[in-house]
C-alpha cells in the first residue's frame, strides 16, 4: 500500500520525519528535526484550541445583542435636573 502526506503541513512532517529518522538510526540532525516537528504540532494543536475558544466567546458574547451594537445612554441625561428624571431608567447612572 502507499500513504500520502501533505507536503507543506506541519501533520505530515510529524509523520513522516520521525519514521526517516528511525530508517536513518537516529543521527543527532534527524533527532532535533523530530524534536522540531513534534514542537510545531504542539504549538499548532495549541494556537488551533485558543481560536477557536476565541470564536466561541465571540459568539457567546455577539448572540446576546442578537448582531447589533449595544448603545448605552448614560449621557441622555445630561444638564438635566434629578427632580425631572421621575425615576425614568434612562437617568441612572453606573452610579447610580
Amino acid at each position: 500500500g502507499s500513504c500520502i502526506l501533505q507536503k507543506g503541513s506541519v501533520y505530515g512532517a510529524a509523520v513522516a520525519i520521525p519514521q526517516i529518522a528511525r530508517s536513518s538510526g537516529w543521527s543527532g540532525t534527524m533527532l532535533a528535526l523530530t524534536v522540531r516537528c513534534y514542537v510545531f504540532l504542539v504549538l499548532n494543536v495549541l494556537l488551533q484550541i485558543f481560536l477557536m475558544s476565541m470564536i466561541g466567546e465571540e459568539a457567546g458574547v455577539m448572540n446576546n445583542f442578537a448582531g447589533r451594537m449595544h448603545l448605552c445612554d448614560f449621557g441622555a441625561s445630561a444638564g438635566v435636573a434629578e427632580s425631572d428624571c421621575d425615576g425614568r431608567s434612562n437617568c441612572i447612572g453606573p452610579s447610580g
